[in-house]
C-alpha cells in the first residue's frame, strides 16, 4: 500500500472558522404573570422564615413536654407536631404562656398562611391572565405554520382553542398537549421547520456579539422541499426496468436473516411479506448494492465476475431480482439535487406527461408552503397529499411525500471578544470529555474483531466482509464488561488501559460532585485535566479529532448543551442556502477536511434513503457506489490498525458528510466512519454521581458543574416522593409546589429531562429498533416548565407520568420576555497527538 497520509501531513488545529447559529424565531414570553410571581416570592420568604424558627420552637416544646402531664402534655405534643410538619396549630393549642421561640414561630406561620391565602385570592385572575398569554402566543405565525407542517393534529387543536378563546370544555382538555408543544417550542434550538432558523457565520470583531445573536441576526428565506428519498422511490415506478442504463437498488425493506432474504412487495392496495433462501448469487447481489444504486448491466457484470460465470448469467440474477421486487429501478435523477422536483421534471417529463403535470402541481404547492400565509400553507399541504395519491397510482409505489422546511438566517460575522476565555476553557473541556468518546472503543474492538474474523495482515474487499464484521462487533460490544476487556480488545491491552484512565477520571469527578451535593456550584479547574489525552494509549491519539460543541451564552460563560462529531455534521444540509446567500462555509469545510486528513480524503455523497443526509458536494473527490465495490479493508500488523485503500492500493479516508447517525448508514460506510470519525459525547458525571450515591426517596439536589468559564452541567434536581403532584385546588397545589421549590432551592424556570443513557446501537440496525428508539426519544424530549405558572403546575403531573426517569434542570439561560432562544455550534479540530485549543484564523 502507498501514500500513508499520517506520514506527510500536519493538520491545522483550533477553532473552525465557520460557526453555526441556531435561533428560535418565537419571542420568549413567560406564561406566569408578575403579580403571581411576586406573591410566590413572598410565600418563599415567609416559608424560609418559618423554617428557620421551627427547630428552636421544637426544642423549647420538647423541654415542656418532658415536664407536662395529662391533657397539657397532649396539647404540647400536638403543637410540636404542627411545628414539625409546618401545619397550622389548633387555636386551643396556642394557649399562653408559650416560650418565646414558639411565639415567634406562630407569628411566622401566620405570615406564611397569609401569603398562601394571597396566592389563593389571586389564582382566579391569574388563570385568566395566563390563558390570555397562551392565546396571544399561540397566534404567532411561525409557530402555527410549523405546526401545520409537522403536527397537523396539534395545529387543528390550536385553531379550535383560538376560536373558542380556550373556554370550551373540549378545548380545555386539549390544553395540556397545546401547552406542551408551545413550551417546547419556546426554547427549541434544533432545526425543524420554522421552530428554528439556521445560519452560518464567520468569526470577526466587527460581528454581532455571541450573547446578542437574537438582536442582530438577519432572517433569510424559508426553503421547502419534498423528501428526496421517498420522492425518488415513487418516481422509480415510472421507469421501465428493461431500459438501458437503468439504475437499480435494493428494495428499502430487504433484510437478510437466518440465511433467508425477507422483504415486502406492494400488490394492489395490499403489501405482501416475502422471503427466499439467501443463495450465493443473492449474497453477491446484496453486497454489491450495500452502498447505493448501481447501473443494472454494470451490476450484472460484477456479479458474474464474483461467481465466475458468463455476464449473461450475472444479468439474469439482476433481472430476476427486479422481477420479484428484491431490486427496484430508480429514475436517472440525482437525489442530492437542490431541486429534485425540477430535475425529475426535466428527466422524466417528456416520457411521462401525466407525471410531469403532477410534478408541476407539486412544485406550485411547495412554493406556496414556503411563501404563503398559514391558511395558504394548510391548503397547499392538502394539495401535496392529492399529488401524492395520483403519483402513487401512476407509479404503483406507495410512499408518503413528506415535506421538509428549513428557515435560513443570512450569513454574518460573530464577535467572541467577551467569551474568548470561555472558548479556551471549552477546548480544555474537550480534552476531558473526548476521553469518553465511544469511537475509541469501536476502533479498538473493530481491530480485534477483524483479526479474529479474517486473520492478521488481511487485505479484502470491504463490501464482502462489512455485514459480518458489523454483526460481530455489535455482539461483542454488548458482551463488553470489566471481565471481558482483555479478551475483546486488541492484543496490546490498550482497551483495558483506556478504561483505567476513564475510571480514574470519573472517580475524581464523581467525588467532587458528591462533596458538593446540595450546593449551588462546583468548579473544576481546567489545569487539573490539561494534557489528559496524553495519558491514553497511542492507538487512541494517532488520528485527528473534530467535535461540534453546542453552547449558549450566559453572561461571560458558555453553557454546553451537547457535543456532536465535527466535520460540519450539524450544518451540511444548509450549505446550499449558504452558497446562494454568498457564504463561504462549503469552501471552509473543504479546507478543514483536507487539512485534517490530507489529499487522500474522499466524500461519500450518497443520500442512503435518508433526507437528512442531503447536502451539496463538498470535496472534489467522491466515492460512488461503483467505486465502493473496489474499496479494500486492510490490516497493518505492525501498527495493529485498520485502514481503507482504493482499487489502486492508495490509502484513503472516506467521510460521510450528512447528518445521520453512523449506525443508520450502510455497513461499509459505517465502518469507514468508525475508523476515522468521532462520536457524540454523552458522559453525564452528575447522573453517574446520582446513581452511585443519591437514589433515596427524597429530592436530591446537585450543583452546577463548571469548567473555568464553561458550564459543563447545569444545576439538577432528581425529585422524589416529596414532589407535590396534586392539591385540594390549583392554588393549593401551586403553594405546595412553591414550598417544595423553597426547600430544595429550585428556580421558577426548569427543564424536565431524561438522563442520556447508552443506547443499544445494534438495535438501530433493525427497523423495529429504529422505531422504538424514535418513540422513546420523542417521549423524553426536554420539556420547559415555568413552575410559577398555574397552568404549568396543573399539567406537570401528567407530563411527568408519560416520561421515563426524569429530573429537573435549571433553565440556563431562562426564557426572557421579548428575547429569543439561540445557541451556537462551535467546532474544534485536533491534530494527531495534539491537544484541543481555541486558536483560530478569522476569514476576511
Amino acid at each position: 500500500m502507498t501514500g500513508n497520509p499520517k506520514d506527510v501531513r500536519t493538520p491545522a488545529t483550533g477553532v473552525a472558522d465557520v460557526v453555526q447559529l441556531r435561533l428560535n424565531p418565537l419571542s420568549g414570553r413567560r406564561l406566569s404573570v408578575p403579580a403571581m410571581r411576586a406573591r410566590l416570592d413572598e410565600l418563599i420568604t415567609t416559608w424560609q422564615a418559618r423554617e428557620a424558627l421551627a427547630q428552636p420552637a421544637c426544642d423549647a416544646l420538647y423541654e415542656l413536654v418532658a415536664a407536662a402531664e395529662g391533657k397539657e402534655r397532649g396539647r404540647l405534643l400536638a403543637l410540636k407536631r404542627a411545628v414539625f410538619n409546618g401545619k397550622d396549630p389548633r387555636p386551643a393549642d396556642l394557649l399562653e404562656p408559650l416560650p418565646e421561640e414558639v411565639t415567634r414561630w406562630a407569628g411566622a406561620q401566620r405570615a406564611h398562611r397569609a401569603a398562601a391565602d394571597a396566592v389563593e385570592a389571586l389564582s382566579g385572575r391569574t388563570a385568566e391572565e395566563e390563558r390570555t398569554i397562551l392565546l396571544e402566543t399561540l397566534r404567532d405565525d411561525d409557530f402555527r405554520a410549523s405546526l401545520a407542517l409537522v403536527a397537523p393534529g396539534v395545529y387543528s387543536a390550536v385553531q379550535r382553542y383560538l376560536a373558542g378563546d380556550g373556554l370550551e370544555q373540549r378545548d380545555r382538555k386539549s390544553e395540556r398537549g397545546i401547552f406542551q408543544y408551545l413550551s417546547r417550542a419556546m426554547l427549541r434550538t434544533s432545526p425543524l421547520s420554522r421552530f428554528t432558523a439556521t445560519g452560518l457565520f464567520a468569526w470577526g470583531e466587527d460581528g454581532l456579539p455571541m450573547d446578542g445573536a437574537d438582536e442582530g441576526a438577519r432572517r433569510g428565506d424559508s426553503r421547502v422541499s419534498v423528501d428526496r428519498a421517498l420522492f425518488s422511490y415513487v418516481c422509480g415506478g415510472l421507469v421501465e426496468p428493461a431500459d438501458a442504463g437503468t439504475l437499480v437498488k435494493r428494495h428499502p425493506t430487504v433484510v437478510a436473516e437466518n440465511n433467508r432474504l425477507v422483504y415486502s412487495r406492494p400488490e394492489g392496495d395490499k403489501v405482501r411479506m416475502l422471503s427466499t433462501p439467501l443463495t450465493r448469487p443473492l449474497h453477491a447481489l446484496l453486497s454489491l448494492t450495500l452502498t447505493g444504486a448501481r447501473e443494472a448491466t454494470e451490476l450484472g457484470a460484477e456479479i458474474a465476475a464474483r461467481l465466475g460465470v458468463p455476464e449473461d448469467k450475472g444479468m439474469a440474477v439482476v433481472r430476476g431480482a427486479l422481477r420479484v421486487g428484491i431490486l427496484i429501478p430508480l429514475p436517472p435523477v440525482d437525489d442530492q439535487a437542490v431541486d429534485i422536483v425540477a430535475e425529475a421534471t426535466e428527466v422524466l417529463g417528456d416520457r411521462h406527461p401525466r407525471a410531469a403535470a403532477e410534478f408541476a402541481a407539486l412544485d406550485r404547492a411547495l412554493k406556496t408552503v414556503a411563501t404563503g400565509s398559514v391558511d395558504d400553507r394548510v391548503a397547499a399541504l392538502e394539495d401535496v397529499q392529492s399529488v401524492e395519491s395520483r403519483l402513487i397510482q401512476l407509479s404503483g409505489r406507495p410512499a408518503r411525500l413528506q415535506v421538509h422546511e428549513d428557515l435560513a438566517l443570512l450569513p454574518g460575522r460573530v464577535d467572541a471578544s467577551r467569551h474568548r476565555k470561555a472558548l479556551g476553557d471549552l477546548a480544555a473541556m474537550l480534552e476531558l470529555r473526548s476521553v469518553f468518546d465511544r469511537q475509541h472503543d469501536v476502533r479498538a474492538m473493530l481491530v480485534a474483531c477483524a483479526v479474529d474474523l479474517l486473520g492478521s495482515g488481511f487485505d479484502v474487499r470491504l463490501v464482502d466482509v462489512a455485514e459480518d464484521l458489523v454483526t460481530m462487533f455489535y455482539r461483542r460490544e454488548n458482551a463488553l464488561d470489566d471481565s471481558t476487556l482483555a479478551d475483546l480488545g486488541p492484543a496490546d491491552g490498550s482497551l483495558a488501559a483506556l478504561y483505567k484512565v476513564r475510571e480514574d477520571v470519573l472517580t475524581e469527578l464523581v467525588k467532587d460532585v458528591c462533596r458538593h451535593t446540595g450546593a449551588e456550584e462546583t468548579n473544576l479547574d481546567p489545569a487539573r485535566f490539561a494534557g489528559l489525552s496524553a495519558q491514553l494509549p497511542e492507538r487512541f491519539r494517532r488520528i485527528p479529532s473534530a467535535y461540534g460543541v453546542l453552547v449558549q451564552p450566559a453572561g461571560d460563560r458558555l453553557v454546553v448543551n451537547d457535543i456532536y462529531p465535527g466535520h460540519g455534521m450539524t450544518y451540511t444540509r444548509f450549505l446550499a442556502q449558504d452558497q446562494a446567500d454568498g457564504g463561504r462555509a462549503t469552501a471552509s469545510l473543504r479546507d478543514r477536511l483536507t487539512g485534517l486528513y490530507g489529499p487522500a480524503v474522499r466524500e461519500d455523497h450518497g443520500l442512503h434513503d435518508a433526507n437528512i443526509n442531503h447536502h451539496v458536494r463538498v470535496l472534489d473527490e467522491t466515492v460512488t457506489p461503483q467505486q465502493w465495490a473496489g474499496i479494500r479493508l486492510v490490516h497493518d500488523p505492525e501498527a495493529d490498525e485498520l485502514f481503507l485503500a482504493d482499487a489502486g492500493g492508495q490509502r484513503v479516508v472516506i467521510v460521510p458528510l450528512g447528518m445521520k447517525w453512523p449506525e443508520l448508514l450502510p455497513e461499509p460506510l459505517r465502518i469507514a466512519s468508525w475508523l476515522f470519525d468521532t462520536g457524540r459525547l454523552v458522559t453525564d458525571v452528575v447522573h453517574l454521581a446520582h446513581q452511585r450515591t443519591g437514589l433515596g426517596l427524597s429530592t436530591t439536589a446537585y450543583p452546577r458543574v463548571t469548567f473555568g468559564d464553561v458550564v459543563m452541567h447545569r444545576r439538577r434536581w432528581y425529585y422524589g416522593t416529596d414532589l407535590p403532584l396534586a392539591g385540594e385546588s390549583r392554588a393549593e397545589h401551586l403553594v405546595r409546589l412553591t414550598e417544595w421549590r423553597a426547600r430544595h432551592g429550585v428556580p421558577e424556570q426548569v427543564m424536565a429531562k431524561t438522563p442520556a443513557t447508552d443506547t443499544d446501537l445494534s438495535d438501530l440496525d433493525e427497523r423495529a429498533g429504529q422505531i422504538s428508539y424514535m418513540r422513546k426519544r420523542l417521549q423524553d424530549k426536554p420539556q420547559y416548565l415555568d413552575l410559577a405558572s398555574l397552568t404549568a403546575a396543573r399539567v406537570m403531573p401528567r407530563l411527568l407520568e408519560r416520561r421515563n426517569e426524569t429530573y429537573f434542570e435549571e433553565a440556563l439561560p431562562a426564557v426572557r420576555d421579548g428575547r429569543n432562544a439561540f445557541e451556537w455550534v462551535v467546532e474544534f479540530d485536533r491534530a494527531p497527538f495534539g491537544t484541543f485549543s481555541a486558536d483560530r484564523k478569522d476569514r476576511p
